[in-house]
């Protein structure tokens, strides 16, 4: 542990140097940005009290700047730049009813059916009829926080990492051995009431429970344990460069350009005479970085706050994507399109410590955005491209007793169908199970916490999560079931680092 948070170290040196050369002005708290609250992809945790003001953010996550903050307990001075590492060890526990087979992320895409259908009925299949129990401490986290100040202008590099990177086949045979992978990296930069955000963060179009900050605690992602969050939250960390004003106290503007990916994923059926030649022009599961994008994303995101005793957040939310595919044939055409997707949130405390929650998102070509769960577009005969309209929504309460949290969530995800002329090709074909139509989860848990040092810095505590997971797809193989399900339980015991 030592030598990995020496190695960090090093790391918040860097990013804290670099931020702004040669500082000249010693800092004496961190600079103000706009926070409440914690995500996943991380997951939420219960250890903090709510507090008047911005919705009481989890101490498991790492603490938003604030310029009243006191110092962390660990702190490493260089020149003017304070260094503070922040993280927290988890063990996290997980079992499903059926072998969804994702590690302790769940797939939401891809819940297996009890039954396969044949021509002549229905065969009991393996995964749908074995449950499946992993334990793991991937989420565990890691992070360093490096700030500064020249005269009004404040900096702070971030780095926030986990142990859910890449996981080689035959690891789980013996050493357990899980890749250490960046979360966010970024340098942030405010000079009154202008902010610049460059790095990799949260997108845009991730709701906020707090102004339009990019750190971890004022993002919402729920408080349940799942690392791949809920069916339905709109999310992505990738890289940006996002600029935001802070109009005053309560209006804050950001714009954003960010990392584009178009995205097709494994249920979008190619025209057969297309499918060499466009396979390899978008994101199937497989492509990757090979994925000739034509330009950046282009987001954006208004946000209101206010209350003195109970807060109040409210934002509205946009993104602009483009798309373009080459077809070779006759002599070459280059097809284009445009997509667009908005989304609308609050994080309302309607008495101390109750919070109601609400997001909805919807548009064309915004699929990639809902964790992947709907294509981006499809492809028609002719070789044109054809935006794919979805749309997602993730409700629910958070009570804060004690030191306990409770929430429930409903979320869900609802994807149209769209087809060629010859309804061979596109997404939701006759017989194709991937292509989902719907998918809700039903979550519920109970987060205490058992004990927290008198600097609440830190803390020990429990999370537990109850999902139900249910996908229905636009069609299925005659006699197999017409949708599937799993049920989910989480137990994670974590310990916040001082």
């Amino acid at each position: 542990m030592r030598s990995v948070l020496a190695w960090l170290l090093g790391l918040g040196v860097i990013a804290g140097v670099s931020a702004v050369a040669d500082p000249v002005e010693q800092q004496d708290a961190n600079p103000t940005v706009a926070r409440v609250e914690p995500s996943p992809v991380a997951t939420p945790a219960p250890t903090e009290p709510a507090k008047v003001g911005p919705a009481a953010p989890a101490p498991s996550e790492s603490p938003a700047p604030a310029d009243e903050e006191k110092p962390a307990p660990l702190t490493l001075k260089v020149g003017s730049v304070e260094i503070n590492p922040f993280g927290f060890v988890d063990l996290t526990a997980v079992y499903r009813s059926t072998n969804v087979g994702s590690g302790i992320g769940t797939s939401f895409g891809g819940i297996p059916f009890t039954s396969a259908g044949t021509a002549t009925g229905s065969v009991p299949t393996v995964a749908g009829n074995l449950g499946e129990t992993k334990v793991s401490p991937q989420n565990s986290r890691l992070g360093l926080r490096a700030t500064g100040k020249i005269g009004e202008t404040k900096y702070t590099g971030y780095l926030e990492s986990d142990f859910l990177g890449f996981q080689v086949v035959n690891s789980q045979v013996t050493s357990n051995s899980y890749t250490f992978r960046i979360r966010n990296f970024f340098a942030d930069i405010r000079s009154h009431s202008v902010e610049l955000v460059a790095g990799q963060a949260w997108t845009l179009m991730t709701p906020n429970r707090n102004g339009i900050s990019p750190y971890t605690d004022d993002v919402f992602y729920g408080r349940e344990m799942d690392t791949n969050y809920l069916a339905g939250l709109v999310w992505a960390r990738q890289a940006q460069v996002r600029l935001g004003v802070h109009i005053n106290d309560n209006v804050a503007f950001a714009v954003a350009v960010e990392n584009p990916q178009q995205f097709i994923g494994a249920a979008v059926v190619l025209p057969s005479a297309l499918a060499s030649t466009y396979g390899p022009q978008f994101d199937n599961n497989t492509t990757g970085n090979g994925t000739p994008n034509e330009a950046p994303d282009f987001t954006g995101k208004l946000a209101f706050d206010g209350g003195k005793d109970q807060h109040f957040h409210f934002e509205v939310a946009g993104v602009v994507r483009s798309f373009k595919a080459f077809n070779p044939a006759n002599g070459g055409t280059t097809n284009s399109a445009t997509g667009a997707a908005g989304s609308v949130g609050i994080n309302f405390e309607l008495a101390k410590g109750f919070f109601l929650i609400g997001n909805g998102f919807t548009g064309k070509g915004g699929g990639r955005y809902i964790f992947g769960l709907a294509p981006d577009l499809i492809v028609n005969t002719d070789g044109t491209i054809q935006t794919l309209k979805s749309s997602s929504t993730v409700d629910g309460i958070e009570l804060h007793v004690g030191n306990v949290w409770i929430y429930g969530y409903y979320s869900g995800v609802w994807i149209d169908q769209a087809l060629t002329v010859d309804g061979k090709a596109g997404y939701g074909i006759t017989g194709a199970a991937g292509a989902n139509h719907r998918i809700e989860e039903y979550s519920f848990g109970v987060n205490p916490t058992f004990w927290r040092d008198k600097d609440k810095k830190t803390s020990l505590g429990l999370i537990t999560q109850y999902s139900y997971l249910k996908r229905t797809p636009w069609s299925v193989p005659a006699n197999a079931p017409t949708s599937a399900s799993t049920n989910m339980f989480y137990v994670d015991v974590r310990f916040t680092l001082p």
